[in-house]
């Protein structure tokens, strides 16, 4: 932020109490004068190498606007942004986190007092915060985890200011290690501390401590979110699905989860209207905007459904991608004009902190965006107005269109559609369960198209699951008491589709290699018997 900017957002903090300016300065301050690049630094993380995770956001930042509005909306945020840590654990929370084995697993790197690595720590000694690997410091960490009644060892706070990683179960602490072998550079890892193994509190190691000769500069933690983080944003609200509703008349806003139904049958009550109808679907896709365009490249295309409504006031996008991928890379989504707006875009600042966190690749979401344009031609103008490999889209189309079909076809109704698809399968798989097959599934089963199917090549792994929308999940009960889904398993079946998909390409690539071999034998045979034709002639 520049000096300019500072001053301007500092006209309004007298308005508050002394401890809300403090509290904005200490927020401020940090950013000062830096880069994008110099604040948050490079957006992968070569430390781990299974953590391939790559987004990062910007800081969360006030907007000079209406002071008296921007003072209550700094109050009631302050409470989430961090990083907080040393955070007392309530007793309630804590017995969440005994209630059930299941919760999303989550990585720490924990580092050293005096850490000072200039591609992970600001010029002030505080550590670059939300880092697509979360940092933290070895004190801060440890003292912010509390044990429970029967033994685990809970962390409080918001890790690495990510708003949504908080009150996380320590699992166990390893020691990584890169080691030369036959001239490779390749990682290793050692634990030394895991849940159940002993009742001793976690801690960071000294030097003559159990294996370590020295004390190491840093090392990882794999953490427990709550059981309910397996199926949802938030507690009581499963489905990792968020609706963006930009247009409507009381301002833009995200609701997610089963409480998406909620909001718009809330919107309409008050409105004193009627829910809308969905009339027509398009599926189109895109190539992502890149100046220097590689093979793969020419190939992926981004896909999603667009539906227009009876009310022709505004259009929606709903698309299928990496869970948490826009709540981790600030909010920059193609569907809004305002992606690139400083200090954020209004779609970050809307979203709930439970959205924030590094997105995860194996893991999927669904968005759903209202966008201003009304109709069709009104998108596709938008569509060309940022086409260009410097822009956002190259090769924007529409693949199908037609009239939505089914009989049941209300806001909510085709909320409740999307939000069954989630829940019963929450993966992402870039061969098997993508934008791609998702886009094709919600087309062909809101237009009943049997023909409806992905781009090449996602196409040839394609089989439709269009029955996931029709059905309520059985995975949680009417009171939303999860029943788990088997997340793992699911997974690891994908991973065995993949490499038998793999295995056969290569069977394949060896069936043609050898093919051509033989062929080449045969040929050079046959030139054989020409050449001693030709002699005896």
């Amino acid at each position: 932020m520049n000096k300019k900017k500072f001053q301007k957002t500092k006209s309004f903090w007298d308005k508050g109490t002394k401890e809300d300016k403090a509290k904005l300065e200490d927020l401020v301050s940090p950013y000062e004068g830096e880069s994008f690049a110099s604040v948050f630094g490079e957006t992968g993380d070569h430390t781990v190498s299974d953590i391939n995770e790559s987004a990062g956001s910007p800081a969360l930042q006030i907007s000079p606007n209406d002071a008296e509005q921007d003072l209550e909306r700094l109050r009631s945020r302050l409470a989430s942004r961090g990083p907080s840590y040393r955070v007392p654990l309530e007793k309630e929370e804590a017995n969440e986190m005994l209630s059930d084995e299941k919760g999303q697993i989550w990585y720490a790197k924990i580092v050293d007092t005096g850490f000072d690595h200039p591609k992970y720590v600001l010029k002030d000694g505080s550590l670059k915060p939300r880092r697509p690997l979360p940092h933290i410091f070895r004190d801060d960490f440890f003292n912010s985890i509390e044990g429970s009644s029967d033994g685990r060892w809970i962390f409080n706070g918001n890790l690495n200011d990510w708003p949504a990683l908080s009150s996380l179960e320590v699992i166990q602490l390893e020691y990584w290690y890169s080691k030369k072998v036959g001239g490779q550079d390749l990682t290793y890892s050692k634990r030394f501390w895991k849940k159940g193994d002993n009742s001793e509190k976690p801690y960071f190691p000294d030097a003559g401590q159990g294996f370590f000769k020295i004390k190491p500069d840093a090392i990882r933690a794999t953490l427990k979110a709550p059981s309910w983080s397996h199926i949802g944003y938030s507690k009581d609200n499963p489905g990792f699905v968020f609706w963006y509703a930009q247009c409507r008349d009381g301002g833009p806003r995200v609701s997610h989860g089963e409480n998406i139904i909620k909001a718009a049958r809330n919107d309409a009550a008050s409105a004193g209207t009627v829910l809308p109808e969905a009339v027509a679907a398009h599926f189109f896709g895109h190539r992502y905007a890149k100046v220097n365009e590689n093979a793969k490249d020419l190939f992926t295309y981004h896909t999603a459904v667009l539906l227009e409504w009876d009310h022709e006031q505004f259009t929606t996008v709903v698309e299928l991608a990496y869970q948490y991928g826009l709540g981790g890379y600030g909010g920059k989504s193609n569907w809004v004009e305002d992606r690139d707006a400083k200090p954020m875009p209004a779609l970050f600042e809307a979203m709930p902190g439970s959205l924030k966190a590094p997105w995860k690749t194996d893991r999927s979401e669904i968005r759903i965006i209202d966008v201003p344009a009304r109709n069709l031609e009104e998108f596709k103008a938008y569509l060309h107005k940022y086409e260009g490999p410097k822009k956002r889209f190259v090769d924007p189309q529409i693949k199908y269109s037609g009239p939505i079909t089914i009989s049941m076809r209300s806001q909510d109704a085709i909320f409740r559609y999307i939000l069954n698809y989630s829940i019963r399968d929450i993966t992402y798989s870039e061969e098997f369960h993508n934008c791609q097959s998702f886009a094709a599934d919600f087309y062909g089963f809101l237009c009943d198209n049997n023909d409806a199917e992905p781009y090449h090549p996602v196409k040839i792994l394609y089989t439709p699951r269009r029955d996931l929308f029709l059905y309520a999940p059985n995975n949680y009960e009417d009171n939303l008491g999860l029943k788990w889904i088997d997340v793992e398993k699911i997974i690891a079946k994908t991973k065995d589709m993949k490499n038998f998909v793999e295995t056969k390409n290569s069977d394949m690539k060896n069936m043609i290699s050898e093919s051509g071999e033989n062929m080449r034998a045969l040929f050079q045979k046959g030139l054989e018997v020409i050449a001693n034709q030709s002699h005896r002639w």
